[in-house]
């Protein structure tokens, strides 16, 4: 436990550098928080989490929820922001739709925009038609593709908002140490972390059986 919490503590401020740094774009810091969130520590920068989604998110109230991003980081941002109780309008989605409100179909060889359009839709709420679309569209379009990519398979079989963090940060681990555009300071970050907290759990089961015997 000591051992990783040296290694920890500078990696720590090298990520928050990153977080914290101004000159980011908003896609770039949005991305960086997802990647926190979904590898699994996102408690360690929680205070200023918020405060960078407060930010984002006033930003993109005064420009009314214009995104100039593709499908994968507008489906990112509108995930990581609703889930965080923002009110994200689904109109940000229009612009992916054809004129009769469906998806346009050169979309589907976008996976990665395909998965996180796929998360994005489970956080639907009543009479967001054009979610309900999305749904059915991304199941589609994973299921014709979940033969040779394991997100895929993955996501289809338990999205992200159904699933165990812990155990969704363990896969996600894996699919983004594949990733071509990874930062690596967070994936070595995410590894030490999640190796922490399993000998965490192990100590603490370890002390509820020697209470139980004894």
């Amino acid at each position: 436990m000591e051992r990783y919490a040296k290694e920890i503590e500078p990696l720590k401020k090298e990520v928050l550098l990153m977080l914290m740094d101004d000159s980011n774009y908003l896609g770039k810091t949005m991305r960086l928080i997802d990647a926190v969130e979904r590898l699994g520590f996102p408690y360690l920068f929680e205070n200023e989490i918020k405060k960078l989604l407060d930010n984002c998110f006033n930003e993109f109230a005064l420009d009314n929820f214009k995104m100039d991003y593709d499908l994968c980081n507008t489906s990112l941002q509108f995930c990581v922001l609703r889930q965080h109780g923002y009110k994200m309008p689904c109109d940000v989605f229009t612009k992916f739709t054809n004129e009769e409100g469906k998806f346009k179909e050169t979309l589907r060889s976008d996976t990665r925009g395909m998965l996180s359009l796929y998360e994005a839709a489970h956080l639907r709420i009543h009479d967001e038609d054009i979610l309900d679309e999305a749904l059915i569209f991304t199941t589609d379009s994973l299921n014709a593709v979940a033969s040779t990519s394991e997100q895929a398979r993955c996501a289809l079989k338990q999205p992200l908002q159904q699933g165990i963090q812990r155990v969704q940060a363990r896969h996600f681990i894996s699919f983004y140490e594949e990733d071509e555009f990874r930062n690596d300071k967070l994936l070595q970050l995410a590894k030490i972390e999640f190796n922490r907290l399993q000998l965490l759990h192990c100590q603490e089961l370890s002390h509820i059986q020697k209470s139980v015997y004894f």
